[in-house]
């Protein structure tokens, strides 16, 4: 709820890093932003303020940006068996920097319309054929144990359907 009550996106990224890392019970959330082609890091759990010139910081720009051109949820735990060649390299820069051993990086999908205007052939065409657009990111870090719960797994989808709600709101 408290992620609804504000349409200031900064705010929204802030209790969904504060308030997700809490639920989820993970070390570390983060959440990248995208606006036009710009991909910035509004919140990260723990902290006040984002310095966007901090080493750890590019490195969460290079990778979430990486996740959001993708549209696909990305999770490394000790392994790079399954990750897609074109996140390897800001993916390894960015475990190198912020020392993690297990992350999940989410796309945040921005909300369908409720109602979509025209006739009943015409609202299913449009429905079929556009994509939901991607607005930003979850970054979700542990930092000393490198296997993935089934809790955090499937928190985490929830964590991220609800922070792109307010989010895209």
């Amino acid at each position: 709820l408290q992620l609804q009550r504000s349409l200031d996106v900064e705010e929204v990224a802030s209790t969904a890093a504060s308030d997700g890392r809490l639920l989820l019970g993970c070390d570390r959330m983060s959440v990248a932003f995208k606006r036009g082609k710009k991909v910035s890091i509004k919140a990260i759990s723990g902290q006040g303020t984002v310095n966007p010139r901090a080493n750890l910081v590019r490195s969460m720009v290079k990778v979430s940006s990486t996740v959001m051109k993708l549209g696909e949820t990305i999770l490394y735990s000790a392994q790079v068996d399954n990750i897609a060649p074109q996140i390897e390299e800001p993916l390894a820069e960015f475990i190198q920097e912020g020392g993690s051993r297990m992350v999940m990086l989410l796309p945040l999908f921005a909300s369908k319309p409720l109602v979509i205007p025209g006739d009943d052939e015409e609202v299913e065409r449009k429905k079929k054929a556009k994509k939901p657009e991607v607005i930003g990111c979850l970054i979700v870090e542990n930092l000393s144990d490198s296997e993935l719960t089934p809790e955090l797994s499937s928190r985490a989808e929830l964590v991220a359907d609800h922070a792109a709600a307010a989010i895209s709101n």
